[in-house]
Order: structure tokens, then C-alpha cells, then sequence
């Protein structure tokens, strides 16, 4: 990101002896040429012409910067020295004079003066806040909305919140600016006690109780530990992004290759059934392979539900778990991504469903509707059932349920219900009871 405007101006300065050997080596082949009173004419009349005319806009744009400065990384500078502790670490953009005049620990976000935090930038936005909810600053320094390398993303989440101070240019003018990267900063004081809780492990399992393993997605170390690897091909935008709903606060990659990793398992885990759960930002609608090893063992299905986590849960027989094993998702996401935020391994019940005379039977089989039970003792006016349905096979498909409510048959319904029994697709139901209210 850095390598560019500002931090290539040193590497110009290199440039002036080499310029003044060359013309000396060309003046000295041209010594008895008539083109030289041409070119000592040029020398001399129009390099200064040219000089004074390029100082004289550079003159105007360095008054620009240096006021934007001024306007803004001075002024939260200043700030920051007046309104926090002494201790306090501030994440920040512009790492320079925060840290200089505002005489607080910074942490740079962008990577040139903390040691890793580079990777996470370039790893787009949902790195970058994994990388703020591991180190865990008491403020936040920086860009916003109107930032162009996403941190927009971040300033949608409680990682930001209500500014404590905005720091805004006057007289902005994007085409005159190079010492800034948006118009705008804020510093933001973020709630770790709310967003830690929220975003750790257990809240990405189906069974927070028997987590054995996990995996957070965008966070790199987590990743490296895991040997995580993806693969996209992106036509634009960020390979991973940041999203909050409700108390959660995740980042996820876009995924339209597939993924991998491999669990590190304890004994007594490699050698039962397993339950892999899988956060993902259900944009659009697809499915995913789950394979162990190169067994395929699942097909699930993500339904369309944008701006909603959804968990998807997967069961991973024993006879195929060991320490070793790779587990590798495939996605098929028509016209857009597969977008996992976390993965986690917790054991599976252990003691099979008894068998019951099914009321139905659906896909050849693979389920069956064993009870439906009206609620007796419920409000009057409503009424109330509890259905249950039990796993023998495979069932498949991203399937709803419609009931409806008929006082006349010939009548349209006075009452339905539609929705996915107990919050899956058919497709995702694991063996066993299935029941809902």
C-alpha cells in the first residue's frame, strides 16, 4: 500500500547527480558539435523557466497538505494527549505525529511501524478487524466512511461506535491531497467487553460445551495455525470483509475456489464422531461439499439471507477422523461468494434415535414425520403445535415448511407458517430428532 506517492519522493533525490553526469557526458561528446549552443541555450533559458513554473504549483499543493495535516493528524494529536490516559494504546492510520505529539502507544493498522499488522492490511478489512480484536487498543484513531481500502467496513460495527471526537478539512480537495486518505478521522472508544464475548469461539458452534477445536477466519495467525488455505478469483473488491449483526462482530473471505484446513486434534477427539460448525454471511444462496481427505462426506445448503449469520453443521463420522485429517469445502455460489467467518469441532451425541411408526415419510425415507402434539394448556385463540421429525438417511434440499390454517377448506387459510423447521433446509438436518415448536 505504501509504496507509492510520499514514500518514493526520498528515492527522486538519487536522481539529480545521475541527471548532471549525464548532461556533463553529453556536453562532453558534443564539444565540437554545433547543437551544443543549443543545448546550453536550453540549459540555460528553459530548465529554470520550467523549474520556477513546477516550484511554483509545488509551492501550492505543499501549502494544501501541510494545512490538511494541520486540520486534522495535528489536531487528533493533540487530542489524544489532552483526553486519554498516559498508557492508553491507540490504533491508528496516519502512525506519524499521533505518536509524536500525541505521546501515546500507538498500534499501526497499516503496518509500518508495528511489526505483522501489514499482512492483515493487505488481507482487506475483515483482517484488519480480527487483527483490532486480538490486540484489543483502548482507542481508535483513523478513516471512516469516504476511506477508499475499506475501512468503511469497520465504522459499520460497534469496532467503531459513536465518534468520541471528528476531525473533518474545510477546504478538501481530493486532486490537491497527498498526505491524507480521506477528508474525515474520528476517534472511537470500542467496548471489548461486548465484542470479545460475542466474537469468541463457542459462539460459532451449534455446542459451545464441546468445542475441541476452532478456526477464525481472516485472522492470520489463527489461519497459519490451521493451515488454512483459500483460493478466489476476485474481479474487485477485498478478499475478506467485516460484518455485525447483533453483538457479533466477525470478519470472512469471499470465497468462489474453495477451502481447506487441518483441525489439530486431541486423542480422545480423533477417534470420535464429529460436529464441524461453520459461521457463514448467507449472501446468496449455494451449497457446499464438505470433504475429509478426498471423501466427499456432505452436501449443505446455504440459503439467501443477506446481512444474517447462518451456521451451518456438518457431521464428520469417526471412522473418518484422525489427528491429521483435511478437511477441504467446496462451494457452488451461482453469481457470488461463499463467505465463511469460522469453523469449530465439537463431539457428536453419541446414542442413535429408537425408531418410531412414522405419521410420513419424505425423500425415500431419509426422514419421517414421527409426532405432531397440540399444545392443550396454551392462550386461547392460538393454536400451538409441536412437530417433530426423525433423520434415518440423507435427507437433501434447501426445503421450507408451509402449514396452514383452514376454518373453511374451500377458504384461503385465516393462518400460516412458513420458515425452515428448526432453522435449516431440509438438506442440513443431522441423524436423529428433529423438533420444534
Amino acid at each position: 500500500f505504501w509504496h507509492f506517492k510520499r514514500y518514493q519522493m526520498p528515492l527522486i533525490a538519487l536522481f539529480f547527480p545521475l541527471a548532471a553526469w549525464g548532461i556533463g557526458w553529453m556536453l562532453q561528446r558534443l564539444q565540437k558539435s554545433p547543437v551544443r549552443l543549443a543545448i546550453n541555450a536550453y540549459l540555460l533559458l528553459l530548465i529554470p523557466i520550467f523549474s520556477l513554473a513546477l516550484l511554483a504549483q509545488f509551492w501550492s499543493f505543499h501549502r494544501s497538505n501541510v494545512r490538511y495535516v494541520y486540520q486534522q493528524p495535528y489536531q487528533m494529536a493533540l487530542w489524544l494527549r489532552q483526553n486519554t490516559p498516559a498508557d492508553a494504546v491507540i490504533a491508528v492510520h496516519d502512525v506519524g505525529l499521533m505518536r509524536y505529539l500525541g505521546e501515546r502507544t500507538t498500534l499501526d493498522m497499516v503496518g509500518l511501524t508495528t511489526p505483522g499488522a501489514a499482512a492483515y492490511w493487505r488481507n482487506g478489512p475483515g483482517s484488519v478487524a480480527e487483527f483490532l480484536i486480538q490486540r484489543q487498543p483502548d482507542y481508535i484513531a483513523s478513516y471512516g466512511y469516504g476511506h477508499g481500502y475499506g475501512l468503511a467496513y469497520l465504522a459499520d460495527t460497534s469496532l467503531y461506535g459513536e465518534p468520541l471526537a471528528v476531525f473533518t478539512i474545510d477546504d478538501w480537495q481530493r486532486w490537491r491531497n497527498v498526505a491524507l486518505a480521506a477528508d474525515t478521522q474520528g476517534i472511537y472508544q470500542p467496548d471489548w467487553e461486548s465484542i470479545v464475548p460475542a466474537h469468541n469461539a463457542q459462539q460459532c458452534s451449534s455446542d459451545p460445551a464441546t468445542v475441541v477445536w476452532s478456526l477464525q477466519v481472516a485472522e492470520l495467525a489463527s489461519e497459519e495455525a490451521a493451515h488454512y488455505q483459500w483460493d478466489s478469483h476476485l474481479d474487485q473488491g477485498f478478499v475478506s470483509e467485516v460484518r455485525q449483526v447483533g453483538e457479533v462482530v466477525d470478519g470472512y473471505r469471499l470465497i468462489n475456489g474453495e477451502e481447506s484446513f487441518i483441525p489439530e486434534l486431541g486423542s480422545d477427539a480423533a477417534s470420535s464422531a464429529l460436529i464441524l460448525s461453520t459461521r457463514v454471511h448467507a449472501e446468496r444462496a449455494g451449497v457446499v461439499t464438505i470433504y475429509v481427505d478426498e471423501q466427499a462426506i456432505a452436501t449443505r445448503w446455504i440459503p439467501a439471507m443477506p446481512g444474517e449469520w447462518f451456521l451451518l453443521d456438518t457431521l464428520i463420522p469417526a471412522n473418518v477422523v484422525h489427528q491429521q485429517m483435511q478437511v477441504r469445502i467446496v462451494p457452488d455460489v451461482p453469481n457470488g461468494y461463499y463467505m465463511p467467518a469460522c469453523h469449530t469441532l465439537h463431539f457428536a451425541e453419541g446414542e442413535p434415535s429408537p425408531e418410531v411408526d412414522p405419521l410420513a415419510v419424505y425423500q425415500d425415507g431419509a426422514f419421517v414425520l414421527s409426532d405432531v402434539e397440540r399444545c392443550t394448556d396454551c392462550d386461547e385463540g392460538s393454536l400451538v403445535l409441536d412437530i417433530s421429525f426423525q433423520v434415518v438417511g440423507i435427507p437433501s434440499g434447501d426445503y421450507r415448511f408451509f402449514a396452514h390454517l383452514y376454518a373453511d377448506e374451500n377458504q384461503p387459510p385465516v393462518a400460516q407458517w412458513d420458515g425452515y423447521f428448526a432453522g435449516q433446509p431440509v438438506g442440513n438436518w443431522l441423524p436423529g430428532n428433529i423438533r420444534q415448536e
